[in-house]
């Protein structure tokens, strides 16, 4: 009987399971207006919330794996300036599922956005996970910060969508 089972869930890890990756959050920076003639806008940039967007990635793990997975940022600008600089920095670990030990690494330090992906940081299944591809990682907290606004810049509205994927290393 051991033998008939051992040879089960062998044959459930290879089982091909995709991983997901879900991302919830939207921000509309606020500027303040300048109140003194021929002023420019403060040079400090503007921060969202510590967890303005929320991370949730599944389908992590196997029997009997121990693996990495990639998180990269970019960004696909809409109506968007040269002169305006876009950074994420992780600000937490998330939540790990109870099938899987898993943890997120680097990213903590702010990382400019560009429109080509690049690596932001990444998540570890550090023990055996018995999830068979279920184990996940849930609400990782990212911050944004925007600088180079200025009075140079045309009055209009700015906007970009940040693309988030995952990929298994």
């Amino acid at each position: 009987m051991k033998i008939r089972l051992l040879t089960f869930l062998l044959s459930l890890n290879l089982i091909v399971k995709g991983q997901t990756i879900s991302v919830s959050g939207n921000w509309i920076p606020t500027v303040t207006a300048i109140t003194t003639t021929g002023s420019d806008y403060s040079s400090s940039a503007l921060t969202s919330a510590a967890n303005q967007t929320l991370i949730t990635a599944g389908g992590l793990g196997s029997l009997l794996s121990i693996k990495n997975y990639q998180i990269s940022v970019s960004k696909t600008n809409t109506n968007w300036h040269n002169n305006l600089v876009l950074t994420a920095r992780r600000t937490g670990t998330g939540t790990p599922s109870f099938l899987g030990l898993l943890s997120a690494s680097g990213g903590t330090t702010a990382q400019t956005i560009t429109n080509i992906s690049t690596a932001f940081f990444t998540i570890n299944v550090s023990i055996l996970s018995l999830g068979l591809g279920n184990a996940s990682i849930s609400n990782i907290p990212i911050e944004y910060s925007l600088s180079g606004i200025s009075v140079i810049l045309p009055a209009k509205t700015y906007s970009t969508t940040i693309t988030y994927t995952i990929v298994e290393l």
